[in-house]
């Protein structure tokens, strides 16, 4: 990396090079402007390195600072506060009582919210009570609040009850399986996301929805077949519900097999590489046919 000394145009590299007393035996052939590194040869005066809206990489990073640029101004990454509800939810490290469960949705959630370009602040369990979720709905400053629990359509809607009294539903239910009591609201300038308690509901609506939003609000390269692959289908899969489905599935070499074992069990997602999709209208989908699979 050093200078050309006055006078020379080439360098050879010191292993091509033997050293004798006061000389040195050069074997190969060196043409004028082996090994050298000119001036203005990556980047030229007036030429753009980054465009605005780039998704930076360690390489863009790395062509900033060769030409001196030590800090770039880029879209903050949006904050999601992940919450749970319930009175039967425990804290991990404690022990559960009778009828409790330890926390899973919180660190499923927040694992997706990193995946997808935002930062995850957990906020504490809150337990079934309207005023307890209106009061974590209001104490946070997150662009998006996610909640699971207390969404159904039924007599204890306590986070439809509790963003209504706060703020707006915007929907409420949705014709997709697993997830239909999801729920969309606003609070302020928060747009809050209400997804069911059951972990693989949860977790679906969050590959589903909650994914897209993040990217676009971080402004990040997404594209929705990025991660599809095509995959044999090894059984058959059949559809009584009029509900857009979601499949957890898994791959083996170049054929696919459903992993489902109902909402409630999070190894229905653990054991899946990704999912495929039924749509409403689609009651079946025969082995042998070519699927596509959206990679977890």
């Amino acid at each position: 990396g050093g200078m050309l000394p006055e006078g020379a145009d080439a360098v050879t590299p010191f292993e091509d090079v033997e050293e004798q007393t006061d000389t040195i035996l050069i074997d190969k052939p060196i043409e004028a402007g082996s090994c050298l590194g000119l001036e203005g040869e990556d980047i030229k005066i007036g030429e753009t390195i980054l465009q605005n809206g780039t998704f930076l990489h360690a390489g863009h990073i790395g062509a900033a600072a060769s030409i001196g640029i030590g800090e770039l101004e880029c879209y903050e990454k949006p904050v999601v506060a992940v919450g749970v509800s319930g009175d039967e939810i425990a804290e991990i490290g404690e022990t559960l009582g009778p009828g409790e469960v330890y926390d899973t949705n919180s660190y499923t959630l927040s694992a997706v919210v990193f995946k997808s370009g935002g930062v995850a602040e957990k906020l504490p369990i809150v337990r079934d009570s309207v005023e307890q979720i209106e009061e974590a709905l209001s104490s946070s400053n997150a662009d998006i609040i996610t909640f699971t629990g207390g969404s159904s359509v039924g007599e204890r809607d306590l986070i439809v009850d509790a963003i209504r009294n706060l703020g707006e539903v915007i929907f409420h239910g949705i014709t997709v399986k697993p997830g239909k009591p999801t729920l969309l609201g606003k609070v302020g300038e928060k747009l809050v996301l209400g997804m069911p308690g059951y972990p693989t509901s949860c977790l679906t609506i969050a590959n589903v929805l909650l994914t897209p939003m993040l990217r676009k609000m971080s402004r990040s390269e997404y594209k929705a077949d990025s991660n599809l692959v095509e995959a044999t289908l090894s059984e058959t899969v059949t559809s009584k519900s009029a509900s857009h489905q979601v499949i957890p599935v898994k791959l083996s070499n170049g054929t696919v097999k459903t992993v489902f074992k109902g909402s409630s069990v999070i190894t229905s997602m653990s054991n899946a590489d990704g999912y495929i999709e039924l749509p409403d209208g689609i009651s079946e989908i025969k082995a042998g046919e070519m699927v596509s699979v959206t990679l977890l």
